[in-house]
């Protein structure tokens, strides 16, 4: 990405993150890295989907109790087979420059994944509102449609200019 690229996506975020006073109020999302880390997130989900922002909040899962399920949505654009879009996201900035994805979290991830939307046992696992509300849709796709596919997405940013 080059630097007026970067320049581009902090505004977009920056735009984002003035947008969302009242989720990051309702998520108890305080500090300012994890808000930029939402933004862009967010921003991500907006531009995969081609879905307004607001749209896409709905698939955001990241906090406390994700299980390294930062989003997730479930797709029936065809009306017949469901996709299910599961999402692991990092943004590094001047804010948290130790944010990168991990080996063990990309495992953790995995394992999530394989867990809840593979094994179906989320019985034993602790998580979030945001993700219980994905299993609970999740179940009921399962009783009577076909799940076509199950698609999983590293999202990450690492701003190059930060030195």
């Amino acid at each position: 990405m080059d630097n007026l690229s970067n320049k581009i996506l902090q505004s977009d975020i920056i735009k984002i993150k003035d947008k969302l006073p009242e989720i990051f109020t309702k998520r108890k999302i305080n500090d300012s890295s994890t808000q930029d880390s939402f933004a862009f997130l967010a921003y991500s989900l907006s531009k995969y989907f081609d879905e307004p922002i607001d749209d896409v909040i709905e698939y955001i899962t990241e906090g406390s109790h994700d299980n390294n399920i930062d989003a997730c949505c479930i797709k029936d654009d065809a009306g017949e087979d469901i996709e299910v879009h599961i999402f692991q996201s990092k943004y590094k900035s001047l804010d948290n420059l130790n944010k990168t994805i991990t080996t063990n979290e990309i495992r953790l991830f995995l394992d999530s994944v394989k867990k809840i939307f593979i094994d179906n046992d989320s019985n034993n696992l602790t998580v979030n509102t945001y993700l219980k509300d994905v299993i609970s849709t999740y179940n009921e796709v399962l009783k009577g449609e076909n799940i076509s596919s199950i698609k999983l997405y590293i999202n990450s940013y690492r701003d190059k200019y930060i030195k």
